[in-house]
């Protein structure tokens, strides 16, 4: 489902960043019900609860994180890093730098740009 392809995300982005020393990170998600799930304090009975739960560990781990919903429009970046990684044939490809074409839309979010839905 989505929404297990976003919690899935969230919780390999997280292993990620912590597995290479990241200790200061923001997670955005365009999922506004993965954000709630995942921040909830109330043990769920759901059917990503196992998912939910190596979310809600990673985040308690001694570091700094913002986990928030940003809207669609205002995640340019995030729409073009999957349509990258959907190019690549393993399905998996970790780039040490942003790709060049994602640098414009990178200074673009970070003034808070966002684009219309089409």
């Amino acid at each position: 489902s989505i929404l297990e392809a976003e919690v899935r995300a969230i919780r390999d982005g997280l292993s990620l960043l912590w597995s290479l020393g990241f200790r200061n990170v923001e997670v955005e998600s365009d999922s506004q019900l993965a954000v709630h799930l995942i921040r909830s304090e109330k043990d769920l009975f759901h059917p990503l609860e196992a998912l939910i739960a190596d979310c809600r560990a990673l985040l308690r781990q001694p570091w700094t994180t913002k986990f928030s919903h940003i809207l669609r429009e205002a995640n340019a970046v995030a729409d073009l890093m999957a349509a990258l990684g959907h190019s690549c044939r393993d399905g998996e490809h970790l780039w040490p730098n942003p790709p060049p074409q994602v640098i414009p839309l990178l200074e673009l979010d970070s003034i808070g740009h966002s684009f219309p839905r089409p």
